[in-house]
């Protein structure tokens, strides 16, 4: 007998793998299985030990290629990634408050410990009036964050977090650069979202505003303490990951900002070393989940190789990733999901390694956020690390097959891209080049076209929406405040001296436009309440009239109509009496191909009878559906139709019927 039970086995090759899934599929092609995912990697349906990197499985933490992590430990020491909290109020009246709750002691109290609720950063963004103050569309902007009048006004929070064992970390968008005329950066633990490159003139790359903008970065770091860790510099990929770039594109583009912003700053006088030691790479994490594991591995893994290519040893010392939630992927439909794409992405961030882990209130879309919203996202992070072990456990990932395949397909794409960037002169000069503009967009078009077929789900919006929510209209405190504040008005000063703006880029979320139909619809209802009823006229066979009212259910809910099913699919009469009682807009025949065609056009025409108002729709694209228009039917709903464009024209229908008829 073996000393190991699974040496009596004999070893397995993927051809044999492949040959028994192709017998299991009895005829339906392979290649079927395998998907493309955004980034333009293939996707198979099953990996094994042949799919493993060479000398992969040899590796180990803290050593090459990284993708283990930069500690040997995995960071462990303090139990996995650092948890930070944002603060979400509106007003720092509200801060004592805020510390008492997230760490359990008074500001003034001296003997409040190290433990403190597990949190180790706090997260700061002021409000979006100050954050793109240089943006040509300011009423487009949504609106939470913190609203000061001066600077002066952080005093305490900056007093707290050089007091404390915490660290402090400011988002201050555009304002960034009014902050470093205080002194403040890097007086306090903690960093700041500085990046020069990000700043344009008119909207585009400008190398005399650049000029213009560096020797105050420079002097700002010549002046920074270097008795602690701070990151100046926060590339943070959220605005580009919402405009479409992909997670090849997200770690291509941030070693490109890295290397773009330490060549240009090594002419100021500044040693690159310094410039990757001050910089922290904040990467949003979207619902794709291996996907997103991979991707913080694979940037381990290429900033090593950059950091090589740089000639810098001890690499270990610089790289940090910080994790934050994506944007796009939110939504104001069904909100409390965003409590799942939050954990989720928790969960992924943690086990591909990220060393800081942010997570923000789930309501913030529509919200400045309340303390029981941070409890809840702070308690994500806390069961995590606490009770799910996700911080003591070295390298979770390590040895799946896939994941080690993905990391390594996604580090190729992600270096090719980083190589042809280079090739054009860095980063700013590809932006400048307008090479930047086309793929974000084609990205943003595959992503929203997913969405509006279906191919993509975003739960509880274009899948099994909740038709009796009501959807949360966006509301913000304190914003006009924001509007006569001092340092807003300094920063626009300083926009129309320098001719500052902010390029255009569509980073709407992907919920957006289902989300802007269904609030129509939910303010024309309060005008003409039950305008948003819907009948689902079940029809003959019982599996397919069941399956047919389940995806009309969910293409009418997600633009705000309440669906009633026909609870009489074999008798006209009984069936036509209940939808004159409901009275809906909408009618969706729904039944077999056979049934339509056998019976549709009698049941259309007994329900345009009794409802000549109503749209009639037909669940489902059968050969010769066209005959059943002579009936009433207005068009077909099927899978992969655009559902954003018919969700349109049908409201438009609706008014004019609910104007025919008054």
């Amino acid at each position: 007998m073996a000393d190991r039970l699974l040496d009596e086995f004999p070893p397995i090759s993927k051809n044999e793998w492949l040959a028994k899934v192709t017998a299991d599929l009895k005829g339906k092609p392979y290649d079927k299985l395998v998907r493309t995912n955004e980034s333009g990697i293939p996707i198979a349906p099953i990996y094994t030990a042949d799919d493993l990197p060479e000398g992969v499985d040899k590796s180990f933490p803290g050593l090459d290629d990284l993708r283990r992590n930069e500690d040997p430990l995995g960071h462990i020491g303090i139990g996995g990634w650092a948890v930070a909290q944002d603060y979400g109020s509106t007003s720092m009246h509200d801060f004592d408050a805020f510390v008492q709750e997230i760490f359990g002691y008074e500001k003034d109290d001296a003997t409040f410990g190290d433990v403190s609720n597990c949190v180790h950063a706090v997260r700061v963004r002021l409000s979006d009036r100050f954050c793109n103050a240089f943006a040509e569309k300011k009423a487009a902007q949504a609106g939470g964050g913190l609203v000061i009048d001066d600077w002066k006004d952080l005093q305490p929070i900056l007093d707290w977090a050089r007091s404390s064992s915490h660290n402090l970390y400011l988002e201050l968008g555009d304002a960034v650069l009014d902050f470093l005329d205080t002194g403040l950066a890097g007086k306090y633990p903690g960093g700041l979202d500085l990046n020069p490159l990000r700043f344009c003139r008119n909207g585009k790359p400008d190398e005399a505003l650049l000029d213009a903008l560096l020797p105050k970065v420079a002097t700002a770091v010549a002046t920074m303490p270097t008795e602690r860790q701070f990151y100046l510099f926060t590339l943070t990929l959220q605005d580009l990951e919402a405009a479409g770039a992909n997670a090849a594109q997200q770690i291509a583009f941030a070693l490109a900002m890295e290397s773009d912003l330490a060549d240009r700053l090594s002419k100021h006088g500044v040693e690159p070393k310094r410039i990757f030691q001050l910089t922290s790479i904040q990467l949003p994490v979207t619902t794709d989940f291996f996907g997103e594991i991979a991707k913080f591995r694979a940037l381990r893994v290429l900033h090593e190789r950059m950091m090589d290519a740089w000639g810098i040893e001890n690499q270990g010392e610089v790289g940090f990733a910080q994790a934050v939630p994506a944007v796009s992927n939110e939504t104001i439909a069904d909100p409390h999901v965003n409590l799942l794409r939050h954990t989720t992405q928790a969960m992924a961030a943690a086990i591909g390694g990220c060393l800081m882990l942010s997570l923000p209130a789930y309501d913030r879309q529509y919200q400045s956020a309340g303390l029981d919203a941070l409890r809840t996202a702070r308690n994500i992070q806390l069961i995590l690390r606490g009770e799910s072990y996700f911080g003591k456990v070295i390298d979770v990932a390590g040895g799946a097959y896939f994941v080690e395949h993905l990391t390594d397909a996604l580090a190729a794409k992600a270096w090719a891209i980083f190589q042809d960037i280079e090739a054009a002169g860095g980063w700013y000069k590809f932006v400048q080049q307008d090479k930047l503009g086309p793929l974000l967009a084609e990205g943003k078009r595959k992503r929203m076209a997913a969405v509006s077929t279906g191919a993509k789900t975003i739960l509880g919006t274009n899948h099994f929406p909740n038709e009796l929510e009501t959807v949360h209209q966006t509301h913000f405190a304190n914003q006009e405040l924001a509007t006569d504040s001092a340092i807003l008005k300094r920063l626009q000063k300083l926009g129309e001296t320098l001719g500052i703006s902010n390029p255009s880029m569509d980073t709407r979320r992907l919920a957006s436009d289902f989300e802007a139909i269904r609030l129509k619809m939910q303010d024309y209802k309060a005008i003409h309440p039950g305008v948003q009823n819907a009948l689902l006229l079940t029809i003959g066979d019982p599996v397919m009239r069941s399956a047919r009212a389940t995806f009309a259910r969910n293409v009418l809910a997600s633009g705000g109509y309440v669906c009633a099913e026909n609870l009489h699919p074999s008798d006209i009469s009984a069936a036509i009496a209940s939808a004159q009682t409901l009275k809906p807009s909408v009618v969706v025949l729904c039944g077999a191909d056979a049934d339509y065609l056998d019976r549709g056009g009698e049941w259309l025409n007994a329900v345009h009878a009794a409802l000549p108002h109503a749209i009639l729709i037909l669940a489902g694209k059968p050969e010769g559906w066209e005959k059943l228009k002579e009936n009433g039917i207005a068009e077909p709903i099927f899978a992969g139709m655009d559902r954003i464009a018919f969700l349109q024209r049908l409201f438009e229908q609706v008014q004019q019927g609910k104007e025919a008829k008054a």
